[in-house]
């Protein structure tokens, strides 16, 4: 027989989902509308009853479902809860009949209703609804959604959609029956008592729990219970957000009217109890059977304008009831009557309004909850469905009441609230306002289906990934010591929500992968609010001496990281782009050791840096990364080592200079020698934590053409650390058309390409180090000589490598702030609008947050410090088009103080603050035509190309994005030549220094790339770009010639 992907056949599936779900809203239907005519019937017709009755109930049904949903999650199971559930709330269903009998004989004829037995109907109905939202809300519906996957999510939708609407229909229609013209409520209550008690046993035996759902625990119940409310998770997901506001704004009216319809055309149509139950049941099953196709609208990603319609509906049906329906203009005694016509077209447009924003919101809210929080994301929803609607609803629908037409005083001086229409015209004003939020839920929903999930494509060293010990390379090359031990591998993860150490674990992943990317083995979303949790133990290869220390390395984790050493904390950490280490010393032993890292990430929602990452990614602005993406690893070294070194080469002297950090308690003398492949070429003594040393007068220069690198050991009491440099000088001299840059005292035109350091297989992980060495060999074979590595910094060995090819590197700093607004950012610029960036401009420009700015010098500080010694870095970009820019030529000025060898492009493209080195454009629509600049800076086109050609069976996104697209490779390359002849060429006169193409690669959506995201193909026709480096080098040589 055919199972679904829980193993399930679907005959036990599907039957399990209709008569749980009937039985669950056949209660509903009791406690929703016969309750409240048992009231009238039975108690006393008084609307302050039944309105507390309907907000305890919210309150009691909201409490249930975070409890429930909290502990099903704890415990990983639905069926316990769904069953007992069940039997109890069918139980609580026979019992409520018996409070028609509290105080009877106690009081006479036309008195008033006993407080007593106002209250004891009140508690009934709580306690009913308390096993009820057990059973239903947090057990059923949790349970449903588990189960719901691509294939049923429309089919599982209507169901569950069409539920209310059959409970409505069968619980009204039978409903009046049962009671009949004597009123007899007992029948009613034993009756469908009895049939969910039968159900919530067969569930007992034949419902099964999805495999996927395992035990999810942080924590104490308590704790777990309470971390529910701390929804910050929840207000990050903006889409989730406006969908339950927008379902609130329709309910909030529902349930203005809903809870006294039965009464209304009772005992203000005077309708029997079995007719009301035939016009509304009736009407509302043509609602439903017309609602049906919209299973499909979904399917086809058309929600929103399904909710549309339906508010609009609805509003239609209550307007006709307000206008055109009177106990005058209906036939009470013939159901059937023409004259009746009015009345059940009203009932099944709004009807038909329901069913739709049902069946509708609920499956829209459900696809956006996060897989291991179901249970407590519903208690969320309840909050917007059930809990807010029915207490704002009803205090208005009481207001309503108790002020209307409908309030008379009877015959015994008692005043009895009888429902008008009143209640549909506030109905049908207030539903309209749904409207608003669903426009703008709307646009996250379109954004969101229209830049669907990517499928990963693998590379060629993705598909031979060293899964023992990927990237097992030594990470920092620019301090190098013999002895180090890598942790790359597999580690446990977990997801959370809580702060709590889980005690379950959630599976494998493989560092230093995302969880977001296939190499990973996850390939999961780390939402804000949420808890990444890694952990493996670890047997050290050399315990440290009692001189010793032990250091363990982080190369990155994004964004906030703590790791736990022997179940100590060793540290803690802010900023997912920069390395960071602890000393773990006092916190191992000689046996196995448990290391865990927890981290957090806000990603763009947040003070820290993010660069292109984004929760909702889509053409330019990419898949979120997080946790830890950069090698694991840790060394011995002595207690008092060299931490770093300051590596300053003086080309015109022959010399070069070492400044030495020690991490210890005083200084260490020492010496350093500087070797040419194995041949000691100088040395020169360590001397108050500095050394310089003159060079044999013949010694070798770097360059793009000739990247020779010296290599120098620095020893200082018993710490040895090798190192690298580059004799090199960058910088800026006078043309024959102006200044342009230079390396080594020689004009050199940097004829580059944009490197956003994206992978298909490991996103912001290359898969290896061969495959980082592949990119920079293929571009520079490709004629090109630098590399922009934009709004990303790598690790140290992708450095490493440009520097020992031979390729120059500009080096953007990592944007962060926002949310950025597109017509500042993007569309301004292109008319010509031009914005401050200083204090008045902060909120424009996504720099509102104080402690955002501040983060974003700490980071800046970081990046000119951890990357100084880079040999091929020769350009330090600090903004770039706006993104979170503010004060830009006060940071030109701060990178400037720390590092004078470098020139600076201080806002690349947009928003230039006559600040730094560089006149900076980025031109994408239109021909490049730059104007004079008056602070007589370098000229650099540092953006612009991005031609597109998309390459079947290459591409991980079915949208394609490009500035201009081109069908074939011959075609693309003849136009990316003439581009250069036209952009690029034709303003050398004009001093042009600097031109960088976009890019190297695809990247999701960007199919603009020389090389396609999995790098399997290349787009580039290399004689054509031999061509075109050729024509740049001969241009620049005649127009850069030194000015006389």
């Amino acid at each position: 027989m055919k199972k679904n992907e829980s193993g399930m056949n679907q005959v036990r599936f599907w039957l399990l989902m209709w008569m749980l779900g009937l039985a669950g809203q056949f209660c509903w239907n009791i406690e929703n509308q016969w309750f409240n005519t048992f009231v009238y019937a039975k108690i006393a017709k008084d609307s302050s009853i039944v309105t507390l009755m309907v907000i305890t109930s919210a309150l009691v049904t909201t409490f249930s479902t975070f409890l429930f949903g909290t502990l099903s999650d704890r415990l990983g199971t639905r069926r316990r809860f769904v069953s007992f559930g069940y039997i109890v709330w069918g139980l609580c269903t026979i019992l409520f009949g018996f409070t028609e009998f509290i105080g009877k004989g106690a009081v006479g004829v036309g008195a008033r209703v006993s407080m007593w037995a106002a209250v004891m109907v009140i508690l009934a109905d709580d306690v009913m609804s308390f096993f009820g939202s057990m059973g239903n809300d947090s057990g059923y519906n949790a349970w449903s959604n588990d189960m719901t996957d691509d294939k049923n999510r429309g089919q599982v939708g209507a169901v569950l959609a069409v539920q209310p609407i059959i409970g409505t229909i069968v619980g009204t229609v039978l409903g009046g029956f049962l009671i009949g013209s004597e009123n007899n409520y007992q029948r009613l209550f034993w009756s469908m008592g009895l049939f969910v008690i039968a159900v919530g046993i067969f569930s007992l035996f034949f419902l099964k729990d999805s495999p996927s759902l395992k035990p999810h625990r942080e924590g104490s119940l308590a704790a777990q219970f309470c971390s529910v409310f701390k929804i910050k998770g929840f207000f990050a997901q903006t889409e989730l957000v406006l969908a339950c506001v927008t379902t609130a704004c329709f309910f909030i009216p529902f349930n203005i009217y809903f809870v006294h319809m039965g009464n209304w055309m009772i005992y203000r149509m005077g309708f029997s109890a079995d007719s009301m139950g035939l016009i509304q049941g009736l009407s509302l099953l043509a609602a439903s059977l017309s609602a049906i196709p919209a299973a499909r609208l979904i399917n086809k990603n058309r929600t929103p304008r399904v909710a549309a319609f339906a508010v609009a509906v609805n509003i239609i049906g209550l307007w006709v009831l307000t206008l055109f329906i009177r106990p005058d203009t209906v036939n009470t005694q013939s159901v059937f009557s023409a004259q009746n016509a009015p009345l059940f077209f009203a009932v099944f447009s709004a009807g038909m309004g329901l069913v739709l924003i049902t069946q509708t919101m609920t499956m829209w809210v459900k696809q956006l909850y996060p897989e291991q929080s179901r249970g407590q994301f519903e208690g969320i929803r309840i909050l917007f469905f059930v809990l807010t609607p029915m207490i704002i609803g009803t205090i208005i629908g009481n207001i309503i009441i108790k002020n209307g037409a409908g309030s008379i005083v009877n015959e015994y001086g008692i005043t009895e609230n009888i429902p008008v229409e009143s209640i549909y015209m506030w109905a049908a004003i207030l539903v309209t306002g749904a409207f608003i939020p669903l426009f703008f839920a709307a646009k996250h929903y379109y954004k969101r289906v229209n830049n669907k999930d990517i499928h990963p494509l693998l590379t060629v060293w993705g598909e031979k990934l060293n899964k023992e010990c990927p990237l097992n390379d030594y990470p920092r090359p620019q301090l190098e010591r013999k002895q180090w031990q890598c942790l790359n591998g597999a580690w446990q993860y977990a997801i959370s929500d809580g702060k709590e150490i889980p005690q379950n674990w959630d599976g494998e992943i493989l560092v230093p992968f995302s969880p977001e990317c296939v190499l990973s083995g996850v390939q999961r979303k780390l939402m804000p609010g949420q808890t990444l949790w890694y952990r493996r133990t670890v047997r050290f290869d050399k315990m440290p001496a009692r001189d010793e220390r032990l250091l363990l390395h982080f190369g990155a984790a994004d964004q906030h990281c703590t790791v736990y050493v022997g179940g100590k904390i060793a540290g803690s950490h802010s900023g997912g782009y920069w390395p960071f280490y602890f000393d773990i010393t006092g916190l191992i032993n000689e046996g196995e050791n448990e290391i865990i890292a927890s981290v957090t990430d806000d990603t763009n929602l947040g003070d820290e840096a993010y660069g292109k990452q984004t929760l909702n990614r889509g053409k330019i602005w990419y898949t979120g990364q997080s946790g830890l993406w950069q090698t694991v690893w840790c060394e011995t070294v002595p207690e008092n080592h060299v931490k770093n070194v300051r590596i300053n080469p003086d080309l015109k002297k022959g010399e070069v200079e070492f400044t030495v950090i020690f991490d210890g308690t005083h200084a260490q003398d020492g010496k350093v020698t500087v070797f040419d492949g194995d041949v000691v070429v100088a040395e020169a003594p360590l001397l108050n934590n500095s050394a310089r040393i003159r060079l044999p007068e013949n010694f070798k220069s770097w360059s793009p053409d000739s990247p020779f690198l010296y290599t120098a050991q620095i020893s200082a009491g018993k710490d040895s650390v090798r190192t690298y440099f580059g004799m090199r000088e960058f910088g800026i001299i006078k043309g024959k058309s102006g200044p342009v840059l230079s390396l080594n005292g020689k004009p050199i035109f940097h004829h580059g390409l944009l490197d956003q350091g994206y992978w298909s297989d490991g996103m912001y992980t290359a898969p290896s180090d061969e495959a980082m060495i592949w990119d920079i060999e293929r571009i520079k074979a490709l004629g090109f000589n630098m590399l922009r590595k934009h709004i990303k910094i790598e690790p140290l060995r992708w450095y490493y490598h440009c520097d020992r090819l031979g390729v120059l590197v500009w080096q953007d700093f990592v944007s962060g702030g926002g949310p950025y607004k597109p017509f500042v950012v993007q569309y301004a610029p292109w008319i010509g609008l031009k914005y401050s960036d200083g204090p008045k401009r902060y909120k424009l420009m996504g720099r509102k947050s104080e402690q955002g700015r501040k983060n974003f010098l700490r980071d800046a500080e970081r990046t000119v410090n951890h990357l100084y010694n880079c040999v091929s870095l020769a350009v330090w970009v600090p903004f770039n088009e706006g993104w979170g820019q503010f004060d830009a030529a006060d940071m030109a000025a701060k990178v400037r103080s720390w590092d004078s060898s470098r020139a600076i492009d201080h806002a690349s493209g947009y928003f230039d603050r006559k600040a730094g080195d560089f006149h900076s454009y980025h031109i994408y629509f239109k021909p490049f035509s730059p104007k004079s600049d008056s602070e007589k800076r370098v000229l650099a086109l540092t953006e612009f190309g991005g031609y597109s050609l998309p390459s079947e069976g290459h591409m991980v996104s079915p949208v394609l994005y490009g500035y201009k697209m081109f069908s074939d490779k011959k075609t693309l390359n003849e136009n990316i030549l003439k581009l250069y002849k036209n952009d690029v060429l034709r303003n050398m006169s004009k001093g042009l220094s600097a031109a960088v193409y976009t890019q190297v690669s695809d990247v999701e959506d960007e199919i603009n790339g020389l090389f396609t995201y999995d790098r399997k193909e290349i787009k580039a026709d290399a004689s054509v770009m031999k061509q075109i480096a050729d024509m740049l080098n001969k241009a620049f040589g005649e127009h850069s010639a030194r000015a006389d």
